[in-house]
């Protein structure tokens, strides 16, 4: 049942992004349309009205698990957003899954000045999502019933993660460059449905969704204290660390258009100096995009 109070909560939050672009609070509109995206076990299609608000949203997710057993399932909720005077104030959602229907709806609440405050799905049961913004409308972070995720933004309009500290006695820092590129995925808030479609809301969700320019190079260091056991198949050693990089390159069509990007994530694991762990993962990310101007 958790995983469809996730689709649940993630389909009514994420239209939110289809408020009409001289109404929002803030603007990073460059007049590019994102039509349909593929991700790890994700692909989403997004339907426009004739004024480029969003009409539905079809996401489509299959999850595989290994444990305690194997197991499979598929899963499409279809979205569709009501206006006020081009304001989304409604979310109707229909989940499939197997011979499982779910219908819900939620409400969006919003402030005087346009930022999205709150989204109450109409089934009491439901805890509200609670959402933050800085004084440019930009969202900062939601809550609900769990300690939620949070980020500013630096001189150039880019995502700065919250920095969590890995553990009572361990540290977690991490260092981000931006490329030189627009990030479409932001245009006209589109960015904050491609966040609320992500698997998890990881702090690489916020980069990517919600930052001015696109990433480049995001390189994220743990560190924590090691308890030496006697009889352990490694020498002993102080501290362990723990180094994932993320890497981007995109693709481009003759116009400009992004139609995809490459991202390679490379991860290691050391005791003091002794590398004990790694891995390099390649993800090719399809994207279809239109110009509304």
């Amino acid at each position: 049942m958790k995983y469809f109070l996730f689709i649940i909560s993630s389909c009514c939050l994420l239209l939110f992004s289809c408020k009409k672009d001289d109404k929002q609070a803030y603007s990073n509109d460059t007049g590019v349309r994102i039509s349909s995206y593929k991700a790890p076990a994700t692909e989403v299609q997004i339907a426009y009205t004739d004024q480029n608000l969003i009409s539905s949203i079809v996401a489509k997710q299959y999850q595989q698990n290994t444990l305690p057993f194997p197991s499979a399932s598929f899963s499409i909720a279809t979205t569709r957003v009501e206006y006020v005077n081009a304001t989304p104030v409604k979310l109707a959602t229909n989940i499939t899954m197997g011979d499982i229907n779910v219908n819900t709806s939620s409400t969006l609440k919003w402030s005087g000045k346009g930022a999205l405050q709150q989204i109450v799905n109409d089934n009491p049961s439901y805890q509200p999502v609670n959402w933050t913004a800085d004084a440019q409308g930009r969202p900062t972070g939601y809550s609900d019933v769990g300690p939620g995720k949070k980020w500013t933004y630096d001189k150039n309009g880019n995502v700065v993660p919250e920095n969590i500290p890995d553990g009572s006695s361990g540290t977690k820092t991490s260092t981000i460059t931006f490329s030189n590129h627009k990030n479409p995925f932001n245009n006209g808030r589109i960015g904050l449905l491609l966040y609320m479609n992500a698997s998890l809301q990881e702090p690489i969700d916020a980069v990517r969704y919600f930052s001015a320019q696109l990433p480049e190079k995001w390189e994220i260091i743990a560190t924590r204290p090691i308890t030496n056991i006697p009889g352990d198949l490694f020498p002993p050693a102080t501290t362990f660390t723990s180094k994932t990089i993320f890497s981007y390159s995109y693709q481009f069509d003759g116009s400009g258009l992004l139609k995809g990007f490459t991202e390679i994530i490379l991860i290691e694991d050391r005791r003091d100096d002794l590398l004990v762990y790694q891995s390099e993962t390649t993800n090719n990310y399809p994207v279809s995009s239109y110009r509304v101007r």
